[in-house]
């Protein structure tokens, strides 16, 4: 059972397109985290041959030239001081600065006590501990620091911030603690246990509700995908954002789902970025994506580091976003320390 501290001790932390209905579309269902047992690769030594032999030149595979980044980066245990097993990621497309963050909700944490990504040790199980008479953790006010501190970065401020995993506690203290000059749209209009969400700065953005939506498009999970339909003030500019969390079993079709659903959305009037926890590395989605590309719709790929680290214990690239547009717009990746001040301590070790 998990220690109780009295909320004193807080101090202490540092710190939405016009689109058709879908026939499947309805209010979100969480799903609980089901992944295979890691038996057969227990020990250092397994998982690190796992995986320098998953990526071996396969002669019968010679379309496939590129391979995904990542590494063998062993159990991390106290050398991980960040609240969540998901770095953050960041883009910017014509001055606009969005992110994306995996926060890890509470209810998960059963994965880092299990030590299946070798962080049971970390600074989330040290923060894994209760507020007295609260179901908030240390932890989940540290998060929701660092998302106030991405919103108010010195250089790339996010004008957009979608956050994946967001549990029913979590988020209602985020709204509490959020600046009235931002807004925030919710994946279910009823308390549920795990969502997606936008955050969004009410003084750059406008949200059309009724150009946004809800949907699900998974053949094999009831896990749903938000869109929101977002103008520019400056320059009157439409953009669709997709939110999505992806099943991520092997073999499973969500990557190409995802891309179809991103892709249908195409239109000479707005910018489409797809973004968030893909569960599927770069090269994956890219291929996903390039094989549902819209025809005369460029598709722009940026997934700019490592974010994650697999049950093999290896590092891995999750987290991405895809842009779908004929427009001509400059698009930069962000580095760690344009997302947040700090973080670049944390990737090094992927």
């Amino acid at each position: 059972m998990r220690a109780r501290i009295n909320p004193i001790l807080t101090s202490l932390i540092l710190a939405p397109l016009s689109i058709q209905a879908s026939p499947s579309s309805s209010s979100p269902i969480p799903l609980e985290k089901t992944v295979p047992h890691p038996s057969s690769f227990k020990s250092p030594a397994l998982r690190k041959m796992r995986f320098e032999s998953a990526y071996q030149p396969n002669l019968l595979s010679i379309q496939s030239a590129e391979a995904p980044m990542g590494k063998f980066v062993g159990e991390l245990q106290e050398k991980w001081q960040f609240p969540s097993d998901h770095l953050p990621t960041g883009m910017t497309i014509d001055g606009l600065h969005i992110a994306s963050w995996n926060v890890l909700n509470s209810i998960y944490m059963g994965w880092i006590e299990k030590n299946s990504q070798g962080l049971s040790r970390s600074l989330i199980a040290q923060e894994d501990v209760y507020l007295e008479g609260s179901k908030l953790t240390f932890r989940d006010l540290h998060v929701i620091e660092c998302i106030k501190s991405m919103l108010a970065h010195p250089t790339h401020p996010r004008s957009v911030i979608s956050l994946q995993e967001c549990g029913e506690a979590f988020l209602t203290e985020l709204q509490r603690q959020l600046p009235e000059e931002y807004g925030i749209v919710l994946s279910s209009n009823v308390p549920i246990k795990d969502q997606n969400i936008f955050i969004y700065d009410k003084r750059t953005l406008d949200y059309d509700p009724s150009r946004s939506g809800i949907s699900k498009i998974f053949s094999k999970d009831e896990r749903t995908v938000l869109n929101v339909c977002l103008t520019r003030r400056d320059t009157g500019e439409a953009l669709r954002l997709i939110n999505g969390h992806l099943p991520g079993e092997p073999g499973n079709a969500a990557p190409d789902e995802f891309a179809a659903y991103t892709g249908s959305f195409a239109s000479a009037n707005e910018t489409v970025i797809a973004m968030g926890d893909m569960n599927f590395n770069e090269v994956e989605m890219k291929t996903a994506f390039q094989r549902n590309a819209p025809e005369g719709f460029p598709l722009q790929t940026i997934s700019p580091y490592c974010t994650n680290i697999g049950l093999d214990f290896c590092s891995k690239s999750i987290d991405h976003f895809f842009i779908v547009s004929n427009k001509r717009s400059t698009l930069l990746k962000n580095d760690a320390e344009e997302v947040m001040v700090g973080l670049r301590a944390t990737l090094e070790l992927l």
